[in-house]
């Protein structure tokens, strides 16, 4: 076997070959065998396009002389043959692109469609996933500016149609959102998403675009709201429940602390040893009851009062805050200073509750042998301010930065430091309510700095140095 080295054929080095004497001709191999079978002729043609690549070689052998006809003959049926391969090849190759395609858009439920324009008279063509989304089958609907309208909810047609015309102006459609009606009777959220495709003219001939699914997001986020709009009302139902019950506590709870502190008065000295003891047991647990309701009705003003936002000099929130301490102030030696501090949009009274707070804490929570010391700054972020309060107090650990924000949260005994464990609770829900942050950055011995954001208005974020000039004259 092997008469001819169809290698070189196939190679560009003979890209046609043809010999009438196979069992003499130097190129042929095995002369015995060609002779044996009475072979005369041999051709070989490279199964190429113009341009391309070999594709491969057409081959044969004859008995007779092969004549100009045949060859020329044989060298058409190998052009033949190497397109019809390419083309074979090509569609092979489009077909594992649509078999890619067709199956990623199963995954991530999202089908592309075509349209040419005009609608009217649109050629329309559909991938297989878009046909699932509209719920309906290849082998019976035909897409076409009639049969269309038919696989949109009722509701959203006159949306659709009013898409569609847009796009005929040779608007860029934007996405819309609809929801397909499906044949068994149900219905699927869809986001439709299209692009105009423009000849030399700038003239639309074309829309393409996808169908996206998205009926589970939708379950998914209406779900999501439904379920943030009870706990919403749940917590404003706690939180009137915890105002009204602290409320109507306070005038037997007043009772109670009058009538054990008149009796601690009057009868001091008078009864045994253990009986001044629960007396004073009494006293104080009342008095604690007192704070603690004081405390709860605090926090829960934070959210049912209005917030009633004005530009204020956050100085003098300050010195307000200051004069509510001043007392506490004088009799530990604290000092406060700060840095030219920035005029905020922010309702008065709460942003003063806050710092209130913060100086308090410092306070009362500082080194045995320094006085407290609190110094406040403030830093322009861009849409936002951000304002430090850094003191010389005992420190926070790490492992606590987050838990002394919750209520009724304490790191010591009451015996070490008296109080609620509310005051900072109090702090986050005014920051939170003002669309800002509050942390706290701290070591045991090295003191704390409680930072928190107050974003800025739209007025302010985009006033440049003019909104920095009304902060300076305010604090002024």
């Amino acid at each position: 076997m092997g008469c001819y080295k169809i290698g070189r054929v196939a190679s560009d080095e003979d890209p046609k070959f043809v010999t009438n004497d196979v069992q003499n001709d130097a190129n042929v191999h095995n002369h015995a065998w060609a002779r044996e079978l009475g072979l005369v002729s041999f051709a070989g043609y490279q199964l190429r396009t113009p341009g391309e690549e070999t594709g491969g070689v057409l081959a044969l052998f004859a008995k007779h002389p092969i004549l100009a006809e045949e060859d020329a003959m044989l060298n058409g049926l190998a052009s033949t043959v190497a397109r019809v391969v390419k083309q074979a090849v090509a569609e092979e190759a489009l077909r594992a692109k649509e078999n890619t395609l067709s199956e990623s858009q199963r995954i991530a439920h999202v089908g592309s469609w075509s349209w040419d324009l005009p609608i009217g008279t649109a050629v329309c063509a559909w991938t297989p996933e878009t046909y699932r989304i509209f719920g309906v089958s290849q082998d019976t609907f035909v897409p076409s500016a009639e049969t269309f309208p038919s696989v949109i909810h009722p509701d959203d047609r006159a949306a659709m149609q009013a898409w569609t015309s847009a796009c005929l102006a040779g608007e860029e459609p934007p996405d819309l959102e609809f929801r397909g009606s499906l044949q068994d009777g149900g219905v699927r959220y869809i986001l439709g998403r299209g692009h105009l495709e423009r000849d030399a003219q700038n003239k639309p001939v074309r829309m393409t675009g996808i169908a996206q699914d998205i009926t589970e997001r939708k379950r998914m986020t209406e779900a999501l709201k439904l379920n943030v709009e009870k706990l919403a009302r749940s917590n404003e139902e706690l939180e009137r429940f915890a105002y009204v019950a602290s409320h109507d506590l306070q005038e037997p709870l007043r009772m109670v602390a009058s009538f054990t502190q008149l009796l601690a008065k009057r009868y001091s000295g008078r009864l045994d040893e253990t009986a001044d003891r629960y007396i004073h047991y009494a006293v104080d647990g009342a008095k604690r009851m007192q704070q603690l309701i004081a405390d709860l009705l605090a926090y829960s003003r934070v959210n049912n009062k209005e917030l009633d936002l004005r530009q204020t000099g956050c100085e003098a929130v300050v010195l307000e805050a200051m004069r509510n301490l001043q007392v506490a102030i004088e009799e530990s030696g604290a000092s406060i200073d700060w840095d030219p501090l920035p005029a905020l949009w922010v309702d008065q009274g709460q942003l003063t509750q806050v710092f209130q707070n913060l100086f308090a804490n410092a306070i009362k929570f500082r080194q045995k042998k320094e006085c407290p010391r609190i110094h406040i700054s403030a830093v322009d972020s861009g849409a936002e301010w951000l304002i430090s309060v850094k003191d010389n107090g005992i420190g926070i650990d790490a492992r606590h930065a987050e838990r002394v924000f919750q209520m009724f949260q304490r790191l010591h005994t009451r015996a070490e430091y008296p109080g609620t464990g509310i005051g900072l609770a109090v702090c986050k829900k005014v920051i939170e309510r003002h669309g800002g942050k509050l942390w706290v950055e701290s070591e045991p011995g090295a003191g704390s700095t409680f930072r928190f954001t107050i974003p800025k208005p739209e007025r302010n974020a985009m006033g440049g140095e003019s909104a920095n000039q009304t902060s300076r004259d305010s604090v002024d």
